[in-house]
Order: structure tokens, then sequence, then C-alpha cells
């Protein structure tokens, strides 16, 4: 049983040792494979660390390289708004363009190195006949509207040499047209075709041949010109001069034209005065008139020539020349000085004439009013003694007595105004006058304020205000208006009202005052009779007068200066006119200068004048 027991304790602990040692070499493979593992846990370590580097490496390079594409995205931000400017540049360019070439008003044509139309204006399609399906077309497929030079010839000579071209053409109706042939450039510098720009020149061609038809026009005048001329460049040198220049001087073109006018030591043209007067033309564009100098002609003698200069019309830029001419006096001169002499004697005598004709006007005026003294006197003492005799014995005469010393009365109170209108119209003649500014509405009103008459009931009287002022005599034009007015009123056919219109109109440099009245009338044939002395057209007493108003109306009219008419016709009425010059003149000016002659003033004894003829 022990033997058992020990066996099985023997054999246990055999088992007991085989398992530790089994278990001995396991836990010793174990802590070789923990080693083992350990050393591979080191090693996946390192590598992890190294992953880790590896990793965060490559993170940098992607921080990196999304820094990169942020950069690239934002340039490519920047390119594509830098690319959507200029498209919209691009875009205004192109409107620019088009509106451009749609507003100008000249043909345009552009075309290609491979001579094809690439875009033209609205003008070019309308004068050159183009169509939008001509874009593409080459030039030698189209019709144009003129022959010479050929288009297409034209366009590559400027293409291959880069130079513009230029030429005259005339259309198939006649009309001059320029025709322009630039390059094409790029913006690299490079030819890629032409642009072609036709323009109407048909009016400054027109121009062009006036002028050149102007230039040889006046050349042939100057060179026919009887007077000597010549022409001088601003360097006092001949330019050119006419066949009277070159005859009077005896001189002839070779050894005149560029020569200098005022050669040092020669005498012709040494006057005081004339190189300055020249000088001044040549630098201030002046002139200058009447320059009296005198040379000697180795033939003729002494000549006396009178000199105007004038600076030429010239365009800027271009130098400046004169023009002299030379008229010779000498003949005038010597005539002028020979009646030099002559006149003092004649004007001596002619002093003594206007002296005597003075005094004779002095003698006949005061010869007038002793003749109206001494007429007056007996008339007034016949009317005043029939008056006198039919107021005293007129209820002891019969009737026929009573009309015998009526008519005494009446033919001596006719006689008194005939004599009162002859001294009047004596004084218009002889006396003198100034003429001044004359207001004709102040005027017409004071006449009509003189003469009642003028406002009696029944009596139409219309002024167009305002009437325009004259240049005149206002006491003379007064006594002309108060007769014209008063001949209105009285020359009427009997029980109708008179009308009587006044008015003013210019008439070139002058006034027209214009009377008009709803009268019996004149015959045309008796319109220049009326201004007459003693012309009287109605006979009897059916309208009283005298036949001197109108003289007197026309000769003071006269002496200020203007005319006087009519218009009229039998039973349809007047229409008297007077014409004097406007307020052009100054407001005082010697009588001498203004008119011929002198103008009376008008007698206080004169309203009767008016009573004169029919009008």
């Amino acid at each position: 049983m022990a033997k058992t027991h020990a066996a099985r304790a023997a054999d246990e602990l055999a088992r007991l040792r085989q398992e530790t040692s089994s278990l001995r070499e396991y836990l010793q493979s174990i802590r070789e494979q923990h080693d083992g593992a350990i050393e591979e846990l080191k090693s996946s370590g390192e590598e992890i660390l190294s992953s880790n580097e590896e990793l965060q490496s490559t993170n940098e390079e992607l921080e990196t390289a999304k820094e990169e594409y942020q950069s690239a995205n934002e340039e490519l931000t920047t390119v594509n708004e830098e690319m959507s400017q200029r498209n919209q540049e691009m875009g205004r360019l192109n409107n620019d363009l088009n509106n451009l070439l749609n507003s100008i008003n000249v043909p345009i044509v552009i075309v290609g190195a491979d001579l094809r139309i690439r875009r033209f204006t609205a003008t070019a399609e309308k004068d050159l006949h183009l169509i939008a399906t001509d874009v593409g077309r080459p030039l030698g497929d189209l019709q144009w509207d003129f022959t010479d030079p050929d288009l297409g010839k034209a366009v590559l000579e400027v293409v291959s040499k880069a130079a513009p071209r230029d030429y005259e053409v005339r259309n198939r109706e006649g009309r001059w047209q320029s025709l322009r042939i630039h390059p094409y450039r790029t913006s690299e510098g490079r030819i890629d075709g032409a642009v072609i720009i036709l323009m109407d020149i048909d009016v400054l061609k027109t121009f062009q041949d006036k002028l050149q038809y102007a230039e040889e026009y006046a050349r042939s005048i100057v060179t026919t010109a009887r007077e000597p001329m010549l022409i001088l460049r601003n360097d006092m040198r001949i330019n050119t001069a006419n066949t009277s220049y070159y005859k009077l001087f005896r001189t002839t073109p070779e050894e005149s034209e560029g020569q200098p006018l005022f050669k040092p030591g020669e005498t012709r043209w040494s006057a005081p005065g004339l190189r300055e007067l020249v000088e001044g033309c040549l630098l201030r564009d002046g002139a200058f008139d009447g320059f009296e100098f005198i040379f000697e002609d180795p033939v003729t003698g002494r000549r006396t020539l009178l000199l105007n200069g004038r600076a030429l019309l010239r365009e800027p830029g271009m130098a400046r020349m004169v023009l002299l001419s030379m008229e010779d006096i000498t003949e005038r001169k010597r005539v002028r000085d020979f009646l030099k002499v002559e006149s003092s004697g004649f004007e001596e005598a002619v002093r003594e004439r206007t002296a005597q004709l003075q005094a004779s006007n002095e003698e006949m005026e005061v010869f007038s009013y002793s003749v109206s003294h001494d007429l007056r006197s007996p008339l007034r003492a016949i009317r005043g003694y029939a008056e006198a005799l039919l107021e005293d014995f007129g209820d002891q005469a019969d009737e026929g007595a009573k009309d015998y010393i009526r008519k005494i009365i009446q033919s001596g109170s006719r006689m008194d105004r005939l004599i009162l209108d002859v001294l009047t119209y004596s004084r218009t003649a002889l006396a003198e006058v100034h003429i001044h500014r004359i207001d004709l509405d102040s005027l017409i009103n004071d006449v009509i304020r003189q003469h009642p008459d003028l406002e009696s009931p029944g009596i139409t009287l219309t002024v167009e205000s305002p009437l325009l002022p004259v240049m005149g005599h206002e006491s003379s034009l007064a006594q002309c208006l108060s007769n014209l007015l008063l001949n209105a009123v009285k020359f009427v056919p009997a029980g109708k009202a008179p009308s009587i219109r006044v008015r003013t109109e210019p008439v070139g440099n002058d006034v027209r005052l214009w009377i008009e009245d709803n009268g019996i009338g004149i015959d045309r044939e008796h319109h220049e009779r009326i201004f007459g002395m003693f012309e009287k057209l109605n006979v009897g007493d059916t309208y009283a007068g005298t036949g001197i108003g109108l003289a007197i109306v026309k000769k003071s009219i006269e002496r200020m200066g203007g005319k006087v008419g009519i218009e009229s016709e039998l039973n349809q009425g007047s229409r008297f006119w007077l014409q004097l010059p406007k307020e052009h003149l100054p407001k005082e000016q010697d009588p001498q200068e203004q008119v011929p002659e002198q103008i009376a003033p008008p007698d206080p004894h004169a309203g009767h004048l008016a009573e004169d003829k029919s009008n």
C-alpha cells in the first residue's frame, strides 16, 4: 500500500516535474514570444512613429498644396474678373466701333489681307450699293462706281508697302471723290488688310478750279493793267511785275525778278518814308495810299508817281507779300500846277461875283418888303373905304351897288393875300435855315392846335402814330403841313364830311410823310402842274386861293433836301407825300452842307396860304 502510494507520489511527482518542465518550456516559449512580441511592438512602434512622421509630413504637404490651391483659385478668380472686365471693355469697344461706323457720314470699307470685305459703314452701304451679304466677298466680285484706279491692285500695293495712298476719282455722275486707302494695322503692328475711305470733294474741287481760274484771271488783269504793278516778297525782293512796270522802268523780268527793290547805292526807290511804309505792310498786313515820289527817267526826264501798297491775302503759315501799284501823274501834276496859277484869278472873280449876288439878294429882300408895304397900303385903304361905305351908306344903296362894294372888298382881300404869298415865296428862296431833327408827332399836334378848323365837328383827322422823325426845318415844314391839311379840309364836295389820314413810311434813307384825303381829287394830267406858281385848277369862287401855296410847299421841301409828289384821281381824293431824310444826320449841320439853298422862315400872316387850289 505504501509502495503504491509512493509509486503514485513518485508518478505524481514525475508528472508534476514533467508538467513543471513543460510549463517552464511553455513559459520560456511564452517569454520568448513575449520578447518577440515586445520586439515586434517596438518595431511596430518605430514604424508607427515613422508613419506618423510621414503622415505629418504628408499633412504639411497637403496644407501647402491647399494653400497653393487657394492661391491658384484666387489667381483664377482674379483672371476671371479681368477676363470679364476685358470682355465688357471689348463689348463697349465693339459697341463704340459700331456706333462710330454707323454715325460717320463717310463711306468706309474694311478689307482683309485676302481682299475680302470685313465690314463697312451705313453710308458705304448706301453710296457704294453694298448689302449685308457682301461681307466676306472679294473686292473683285463687286461693281464699283469708278473704274480708275483698279481697287484690288491699289489695296494690294498699300498692304505690301504698308503706306497709304490717295486718289482723286470721278463717279459715273461726274462728281469728284477722294479715294484714300490706309493699311490696317493690328495691335502687334502687323498689316492685316486695308481701310478704304471715299469722300465727296466735288464742291472743293469746283472751288479749287474757280480759285485757279480767279488766280489766272487776277494774274491776267495785273499783267495787262496799264498801271505799273509789282509784288514784293517778305525779304523785299521782287517776286513778279507786269508789263507796264517793265516798260516804265526800262527793265526785263530776268533783270528784276528776285532782285531787292531797295538796292544799296541806288536812288530810284530812296524816297524818304517809302521803305517804312512797305515794311509796315509786310509786318502788320497793312496798306497805304497816295505816296508821291519822283524818279529820274534817263529818256523822258523827271517823272512823278503815285504809289499804293496792299498786303496780299495769304493762308496761315505763308510768307507775307505786298502788291505795289503805281500811277504816273506827271502830266496831271503839270496841269494841276498850271490850273493852280490860273485859278487864283478865277477865285477872286468868283468871290467878287458872290459878294455882288449877296448884295443883290439883300437889295431884293428890301425891295420885296418895300413893294409889299407900298402895294398893301393902298389895298388896305381901298378895302377900308369900301367897308366903311357899305357900313355907313349900305341902307341907302340898292342891291347892285352893295354887290359891287362886296366884290371890291373881296378883290382887295385876295390881292392882299396874293402879295403876302409872293413875299413868302421870295423869302423861301433867300433866307437861311438850319437842318435838325423833327418829331413829326409833336409837329402835327402843334399844327392842329394852331388851326381850330382842323378840329371842327364833322372832320375826321387820323394820325397813325408814332410817326417817324425826319431831318428838316421845323417852322417851314409846319407851314407845308398847314397848307396841305387845310386844303384837305377845304377841297371836298359840298355836303361831304372831310376825312384825312396822316402816316409815315421808310423809303431807303428817307421818310415819306403821307397826307391823304377824300376830296375832289386831281386829274392825273395836272399832277405836275399844280406845284407851279399861280396854278389854279378850280376857276371861280367855289374854292378860293392864290395858286402859290403848293409852289411854296415844293420849294420848302426841296430846300430841305427832300421831294414832294401826289397820287390822285378826279373825284377820288388825293394822297400828297413829302419825302425828307431819315434821322441819320448830326443834330445840327451847316445849311450850306445840307441843302443847296436856304429856306425862309414862315410869315406870321401866311396862314391863308392853305387857301390854294384843288388837292
